[in-house]
């Protein structure tokens, strides 16, 4: 019978999703970043440059607050508390 290690050559799956800390800050910082202007862009006919601009600094400004002041396991992945 073969394992799970012989389908997954990489080592990637459930056991090392949590090894990548960064990484899913990054996606996260993108995700709050990009998908408002997706979204409004798609949907509301009253999307300008401007508010895209705007869209994506407060995104990332909220989601860049809530990982290093509130969240604490995001934090103390990058160094910023123990």
């Amino acid at each position: 019978m073969s394992t799970l290690s012989s389908h997954n050559p990489l080592g990637m799956g459930p056991a090392s999703v949590h090894h990548c800390p960064r990484n899913s800050l990054f996606f996260g910082l993108c995700a709050a970043s990009f998908l408002p202007i997706y979204l409004l862009g798609l949907y509301w006919k009253g999307m300008t440059k401007k508010a895209a601009k705007v869209s994506m600094v407060g995104g990332f400004s909220a989601s860049m607050f809530w990982l290093l002041f509130v969240h604490a396991k995001e934090a103390k992945a990058i160094g910023l508390c123990k």
